[in-house]
């Protein structure tokens, strides 16, 4: 497994357990880093990835923040995705139902 890959996962399942409870923030990266002993690269990589998938909100200047369940992040017009993007990802399942 990657190491981004392990760092997401690991900070998903706390999430996902209540170890890291909405609204609280995250480490700072360089805590993050020596935490894990990975770069910072590896790092900002998992991070991104987390926000992509809703987990948490990056903030410019401050720690990331851990999103509620319930609410998602507001969407760049960038980043809207097609209804087949948002089944592969396994988010969302999404039908269209034609009556």
């Amino acid at each position: 497994m990657s190491k981004y890959k392990q760092v997401y996962n690991e900070i998903k399942s706390q999430i996902n357990n209540g170890n890291l409870a909405p609204l609280q923030e995250l480490p700072s990266e360089n805590e993050l880093m020596q935490s894990y002993g990975f770069s910072k690269d590896t790092i900002r990589k998992a991070l991104s990835l987390l926000e992509i998938d809703g987990y948490i909100q990056k903030q410019q200047g401050r720690n990331s923040i851990v999103l509620k369940h319930d609410l998602s992040k507001p969407q760049m017009l960038s980043e809207i995705k097609t209804v087949s993007e948002l089944n592969s990802a396994s988010t969302h399942q999404v039908k269209t139902t034609l009556t």
